[in-house]
């Protein structure tokens, strides 16, 4: 899927994949060597223990408007958020200077063809 933030006409992602069961949620981008584009829905917060690179974080509500924002996210860290907010992107350190996302932001997903 690709993830765009309509406010500024910049792309997030053209290729962002979605982190759908437990597990997947459970474990992000934990385990992994290269950071890559991934959407997980939880609540409350993440955290990056483990992970041996930093990411941005962005979390947004049901409407798709980015809430909350963590750029460049250290290892052996913890994010926390207001629980009504549930979409979270994590996405390689950098897309979010990138991309000027910005809290307020509107973003939209369109889904692979």
């Amino acid at each position: 899927m690709n993830i765009s933030n309509e406010s500024k006409q910049t792309l997030i992602s053209d290729h962002v994949r979605k982190l759908s069961t437990w597990g997947e949620s459970a474990l992000g981008l934990l385990g992994v060597k290269e950071s890559f584009a991934a959407l997980i829905t939880t609540r409350w917060g993440i955290h990056t223990l483990g992970m041996g690179f930093s990411i941005d974080v962005v979390v947004c509500d049901d409407e798709w408007i980015v809430r909350a924002l963590r750029p460049g996210m250290k290892p052996h860290g913890f994010f926390f958020w207001n629980p009504k907010w549930r979409n979270v992107l994590e996405l390689p350190a950098g897309t979010v200077a990138r991309t000027g996302t910005a809290v307020g932001d509107r973003l939209k997903i369109t889904p692979d063809v």
